[in-house]
């Protein structure tokens, strides 16, 4: 990310939206302000903060620690607002990851690689994929 400054945000699960707004939100824009964007990680059980989520200024990059299932909402939910990064990218292959995905979502995926030429050989299969 060019720019910006990540941070863990793991608090928000324990308190309430109204105290989001009031307590968490103000330093959240106050940091992406002053460094120019903000990438944020959060693995509390914090579905009730998403569309709190989406009113910091600058959230450039979200990463989610959660269950499959919420992750998949997460995509959705996040698609065409926030670039993700989150624990689990998808079932089966990393190349068909994207295909997994919901239209406009911006997706930074992990995958592995025992060495360079597996590496190099998953890198082409994504691009393809992805029609480059």
């Amino acid at each position: 990310m060019e720019g910006g400054l990540s941070i863990s945000e793991d608090e928000v699960g324990a308190i309430g939206t109204a105290m989001f707004e009031q307590y968490a939100l103000p330093d959240l824009a106050a940091l992406s302000g002053r460094y120019g964007g903000l990438g944020m990680h959060c693995c509390a059980n914090a579905r009730h903060q998403w569309n709190g989520f989406l009113t910091i200024p600058g959230l450039r990059l979200l990463n989610l620690v959660q269950p499959e299932a919420v992750l998949k909402e997460a995509f959705g939910f996040f698609a065409g607002h926030v670039a993700q990064m989150h624990v689990w990218s998808g079932d089966g292959e990393p190349w068909t990851w994207p295909a997994q995905r919901p239209a406009g979502a911006r997706i930074v995926y992990g995958a592995t690689a025992a060495d360079r030429d597996e590496a190099l050989r998953i890198a082409d299969r994504f691009a393809q994929a992805l029609g480059r």
